[in-house]
């Protein structure tokens, strides 16, 4: 009795095909730098290149190739230092290639990036792009080395109460002490705000609010900014009188209080008006940056994964990886390459979700036969599964040899972690030839010289061929471990299927994981039209 799985048999690249370094794949554009076989690599001109270079492809791995060589990618447009990048992929993305680690770049260690009153610990390469968005000259400081350090380096002047004379009256105003100098007979009080009564002018406190340094702060009657708002402040003397910092900070960026301005852009909040949460006085709100997203929350600044399919569903016909990002109380969506090309991983560093899509190297996993060559996560994303081989190659007798055996003897096959997408429809592509290898046969042997006339019976009596089975009888349906003369039954591994329905189970969880093939729902939950077929065929033998 034979059975049969699979869509389509097709003659297969020999397993032995040396691999080639692929610039570009030809069927998926959008896959750069991978080691596959040369039917596979594009050819033709780049048209990404600006001297008109053809895709390059030679039989190397391509961590040992020149244009495919992982390095440092540096792009000063984005400000951003990339390591372990193929030069061909940051030269497209309009990047910087080095030959070198991180580390060893000036450009991509960290220093001090002076921006006005304000600093930041970045590279040069980030200070250059912060300096031009806020049109600045480049003030970087590399002798500084640690966050702390630079933030201390600040310069900027101190401010205080100017008071001065203007149309007889003694008013005042909150500048530095070099810019109240430069004007007549001004008097300039270090420390202390315009509202303090002792100086005497015709500034006093309010119930008003503005926003500052993303910040909500009190003002005065003369409209100048007073210390940082706090509900239980609005009648302190000592609060109207010297700059001081607040008491009522959470910790937290005080996310839509109504008493307190002490806002922090990176807990995720930051002056606004208020819309929905009416402060206690004023017109303005430590508004939240955090986002809400199919009834989950997340902090602003936050990444995550997402699939346009149910988790049930994820890796079938359509479905796509996107990384999702809330930035400003808002959601944003950046798709990941199409068909399953790459793939979103996500992690969580103190309880802060991070993101990201990643190339799905699952090019070369169905030509590993070990199980260590198929788990090595630094050259492929594949998994193993026991009890079945999918490469078979014929000894020089003809017979059938498993070349999928790991080290404990046991066959087993390598499949892609995450299955890549195939364009089916069209009738191009390497995608039959790959869901072909999940095609396979289950001969049956059984005893029939007892009782004359048995080879009939075998075909119309389901327990009369469980009875006389001699070999492989867990392919026979309706077969469960116990059944018939199990002690013909050749000695299987425990990994093994024990019936009939476990072995099809083992055969379709083969099948699909080689990409969109077998017996498999799309990403919107419906069966195609072809689906895994499992037919059996008594073929009388001697």
């Amino acid at each position: 009795m034979v059975f049969l799985i699979g869509i389509l048999i097709i003659s297969l690249a020999s397993a032995a095909d040396p691999l080639y370094c692929c610039e570009r794949l030809k069927n998926n554009p959008s896959a750069w730098c991978q080691d596959a076989t040369r039917a596979e690599c594009a050819t033709g001109v780049n048209p990404l290149s600006k001297t008109g270079d053809q895709y390059k492809s030679i039989s190397a791995l391509c961590q040992s190739t020149s244009y495919c060589k992982s390095g440092t990618c540096v792009n000063p447009l984005e400000g951003s230092c990339m390591p372990n990048t193929p030069q061909v992929v940051c030269n497209n993305n309009g990047g910087v290639w080095k030959d070198k680690n991180m580390g060893e770049l000036d450009e991509c260690k960290l220093g001090c990036c002076l921006l006005g009153n304000q600093v930041a610990f970045v590279t040069l390469t980030a200070c250059k792009m912060l300096s031009a968005n806020q049109g600045l000259l480049t003030d970087y400081r590399p002798d500084i080395q640690t966050e702390l350090e630079c933030i201390a380096s600040i310069t900027s002047d101190k401010i205080g109460a100017c008071v001065h004379e203007v149309d007889y009256q003694r008013t005042c105003e909150m500048i530095s002490q070099t810019d109240c100098k430069k004007i007549d007979k001004a008097e300039f009080h270090d420390g202390y705000l315009c509202s303090a009564q002792q100086l005497t002018t015709n500034c006093g406190p309010s119930k008003e609010t503005m926003c500052k340094d993303e910040k909500v702060y009190f003002i005065d009657t003369c409209g100048n900014i007073a210390n940082i708002y706090d509900s239980g402040k609005i009648t302190d003397t000592n609060y109207w009188t010297y700059i001081q910092d607040p008491t009522c900070d959470d910790g937290k960026g005080n996310k839509n209080s109504k008493t307190c301005g002490a806002c922090d852009y990176f807990s995720g909040s930051m002056c606004k008006s208020y819309t929905q949460t009416k402060p206690t006085y004023g017109n303005y709100i430590c508004s939240s940056l955090d986002c809400t997203y199919n009834g989950k929350p997340y902090l602003h600044g936050e990444t995550w994964c997402a699939t346009n399919t149910k988790p049930s569903l994820d890796n079938s016909p359509g479905s796509r990886y996107f990384r999702m990002m809330c930035y400003n109380g808002e959601v944003t969506v950046e798709p990941c390459s199409e068909f399953r090309n790459e793939v979103c991983v996500q992690d969580q560093v103190n309880n802060f979700k991070v993101a990201g899509c990643v190339v799905n190297k699952w090019q070369d996993c169905t030509n590993q036969s070990s199980k260590e060559d198929c788990l090595d996560i630094y050259a492929r994303d594949c998994k193993w599964i026991t009890g079945f081989s999918i490469m078979k190659a014929k000894d020089k007798d003809g017979k059938i040899i498993d070349l999928g055996k790991d080290e404990h003897n046991i066959s087993g096959s390598c499949v892609p972690s995450n299955s890549s997408g195939f364009d089916f429809w069209s009738g191009e592509g390497n995608g039959p030839e790959i869901c072909s290898m999940g095609s396979a046969q289950c001969v049956v042997k059984y005893d029939v010289s007892i009782i004359f006339g048995s080879r009939r019976r075998l075909q119309t009596d389901l327990n009369y061929r469980m009875a006389h089975c001699v070999q492989n009888c867990y392919c026979i349906e309706g077969y469960k471990l116990g059944d018939g003369s199990n002690k013909y039954e050749n000695h299987r591994p425990a990994t093994d299927p024990t019936s009939y329905e476990a072995w099809k189970n083992l055969m379709n969880n083969i099948c699909t994981s080689l990409g969109d093939c077998g017996n498999k729902k799309n990403y919107l939950g419906y069966f195609g039209e072809n689906k895994t077929i499992f037919t059996s065929e008594f073929i009388k033998k001697p």
